[in-house]
């Protein structure tokens, strides 16, 4: 049955993109120009070279991304939608110019590739502000921003247990280390040649992992601020890694639907886990490094021996994407996070859930638990994070204030202290 849905799924792209073809109207025609309404038809990535991005205003009623074809059609989309920020990060991974500008010269509308990272500050003011913010959870004060990125942050971590430290991931394809007191750039990693959407420290705060849309990833050294090793094996993007407690290895998960158990010391692969049928999107070791769990964007959760690579069970329910997964930090309870709008806890020796967190108005893209294991933290496309009781599932309460979907959140070492970024790069850092 699968099989037959990812078929059809092919050819209603397929028969969607003839339509566009045969048809040769632009699904973005408006008036003034503007997305109207969003187009129903899924297109396939290998159809488009660009995209404009549409905010909502007083000439345009709808956000909306249009992308262009090779065809040299248009087709305005829904920026909300699941496939369609893939495609988007597709486009920016795989084409030196992902963007179409669109200008009048001597009264005739031309359109032009350009590149983010040479844009004027001021002409991406507007969406994307490349800062991170750190907040107080308690007060919802603003303690500090973290400014010095070209592009979008699009990944952060604290390195736990100390706390001392952050990493920020961009798509100007650097990482950022900086210090959680003052505020200072410690170093940034360069060696990525496409955008970083993934990082994650050891435990023993000696590493710093990221992911790229180059397919690898990279190991640097925190003190000295240099490369380590580069892991190169995936086909595809790598969009999630972990270190396990001990620090002696690393796993990476991928768009080519695998993923990959590393040697931190010689960066050999171990074992490559096979058995999802669409893209990973999170990965983690337990804290005593007997297991790991994969989410991915086939709606299923999966366990796995870490030592011998074996599958173990397959964790169902959700109705759509996983986009997130987590252990606590006793290794005894698993929570996902879905497209559908809902997380859940699994028991992870009994399989069973054991609670559903449910009122968020949109996706949730990142779930943690906090150290003693007692909550847990998501955040939503909903513009919210929550704080929610990992035992009975209760929401406890709701941090306000982002303008636009929040894709990443995380706990320092305490607990006490969050952070959260949204869509545009804004950085809260709030306590508890």
């Amino acid at each position: 049955m699968a099989g037959v849905s990812s078929k059809s799924m092919v050819l209603f792209s397929v028969l969607g993109l003839l339509v566009l073809l045969l048809c040769g109207t632009s699904e973005a025609q408006s008036n003034q120009d503007c997305c109207l309404s969003y187009t129903k038809v899924r297109l396939p990535r290998w159809a488009l070279k660009g995209y404009t991005e549409q905010l909502s205003s007083e000439v345009c009623d709808i956000p909306a991304i249009i992308f262009h074809t090779n065809s040299g059609l248009k087709a305005c989309v829904n920026p909300k939608e699941g496939w369609v920020k893939k495609h988007l990060l597709f486009l920016r991974s795989t084409h030196q110019f992902g963007i179409i500008l669109e200008y009048v010269e001597d009264g005739e509308s031309k359109t032009r590739p350009i590149d983010l990272l040479h844009l004027s500050p001021d002409f991406i003011t507007g969406s994307y502000d490349r800062t991170c913010k750190l907040w107080d959870t308690a007060s919802g004060e603003e303690l500090r921003t973290l400014e010095g990125h070209k592009n979008v942050v699009y990944a952060i971590a604290f390195n736990n247990p100390y706390g001392d430290k952050i990493a920020t991931g961009s798509f100007d394809k650097t990482c950022k280390l900086w210090s959680t007191e003052t505020g200072e750039c410690y170093h940034t990693f360069r060696g990525h040649s496409a955008e970083i959407v993934c990082l994650s420290f050891n435990l023993q705060s000696t590493l710093v992992a990221t992911g790229s849309m180059d397919s690898t990833a990279k190991l640097w050294d925190i003190e000295k601020g240099e490369e380590v090793a580069t892991l190169s094996g995936h086909s595809a993007e790598i969009i999630a890694l972990s270190f396990n407690t001990i620090g002696d290895k690393i796993i990476t998960g991928s768009f080519d639907h695998t993923v990959a158990v590393w040697d931190v010391c010689t960066g050999r692969k171990l074992h490559t886990l096979i058995g999802h049928r669409a893209e990973i999107s999170s990965a983690q070791f337990n804290w005593d490094c007997s297991l790991i769990v994969t989410g991915s964007l086939d709606k299923t959760c999966m366990l796995w021996d870490a030592v011998t690579g074996t599958h173990l069970t397959t964790l169902t329910g959700h109705r759509d994407e996983v986009l997130d997964v987590c252990f606590d930090y006793t290794g005894q309870r698993v929570a996902t996070a879905s497209a559908d709008g809902t997380a859940r806890v699994y028991n992870a020796e009994t399989k069973m859930c054991i609670a559903k967190l449910e009122g968020h108005g949109g996706e949730i893209s990142k779930v943690c638990f906090n150290p003693k294991g007692n909550f847990i933290l998501t955040a939503s496309s909903d513009k919210t994070a929550r704080l929610w009781d990992a035992a009975t599932g209760y929401c406890l309460q709701i941090l306000e204030g982002h303008t636009e979907e929040i894709f990443s959140c995380a706990f320092n070492y305490e607990g006490d202290t969050i952070i959260t970024v949204e869509q545009f790069n804004r950085f809260d850092l709030d306590v508890c």
